[in-house]
């Protein structure tokens, strides 16, 4: 039988796997469909059409997504199937964590939601040392973004 730190990485390879599947099936559906439908794709002279940063961000997801399913593909073809409860614990904090990012930027804007995200992102990460560093990312990656934006 398998040690449970073994079989816990099986499991979160195979949910990863699976996850780089459907966001790479709906990226694609993002670039084929959904944008070229509803959001215009043409600009005036000097302007950056509306389309653009759809389009790019849905490129990154899709080739995230395949690096995901490539790193994964032992994992997913492995045969044993544990480590659920540790894998449904995980889903249901990323669900409170984007329930809670979305609550944030429909009430607070991007700013907000964006140190909210960064920290949740940090803390998953595990990630402890320099934390002047953390702050300071955490802080200024959402105004950084917010301003190259404007």
């Amino acid at each position: 039988m398998s040690t449970p730190v073994k079989t816990d990485q099986a499991a979160r390879g195979r949910l990863d796997f699976i996850s780089g599947a459907v966001l790479s099936a709906l990226s694609a559906f993002a670039i084929l469909w959904l944008i070229p439908r509803y959001v215009p794709g043409e600009a005036s002279r000097g302007e950056i059409a509306p389309s653009t940063f759809p389009y790019m961000t849905s490129l990154v997801v899709l080739a995230c997504s395949l690096a995901l399913m490539a790193s994964n593909w032992r994992s997913f073809r492995d045969a044993t199937h544990s480590g659920g409860r540790r894998l449904l614990a995980e889903l249901a904090g990323w669900a409170l964590v984007s329930c809670g990012t979305l609550f944030l930027f429909s009430t607070f804007g991007f700013v907000a939601a964006g140190i909210f995200g960064v920290v949740c992102g940090i803390a998953v990460a595990g990630y402890r040392r320099h934390l002047w560093l953390l702050a300071l990312i955490a802080v200024g990656l959402p105004f950084l973004l917010h301003f190259a934006v404007w």
